[in-house]
């Protein structure tokens, strides 16, 4: 059974298979949703680097964004809570 959730956790890469990525996810455990995707989605959310982070929300609306490099725990809950609020 899936709870509901106010936001959703997806990773996505362009180089990999969808297989690659999925067998990859589960050796790490984790638990939202990994996929490969189009260019043209890069393009159209303006993501120019590798591990581009991107919050959006409800309406389509990015309201985070943040480049390159490893985010503390308590930016990724500051995150969490904004995204789950913002609706």
């Amino acid at each position: 059974r899936r709870e509901k959730r106010d936001f959703d956790i997806v990773t996505t890469d362009s180089f990999e298979t969808a297989d690659y990525i999925a067998n990859w996810g589960k050796s790490r455990g984790f638990f939202w949703p990994l996929s490969t995707l189009d260019r043209d989605v890069l393009v159209a959310y303006n993501v120019r680097t590798q591990s581009t982070k991107i919050g959006i929300d409800s309406n389509g609306v990015i309201v985070l964004r943040e480049g390159y490099g490893t985010n503390s725990v308590e930016t990724w809950q500051e995150w969490l809570v904004l995204l789950s609020r913002n609706d």
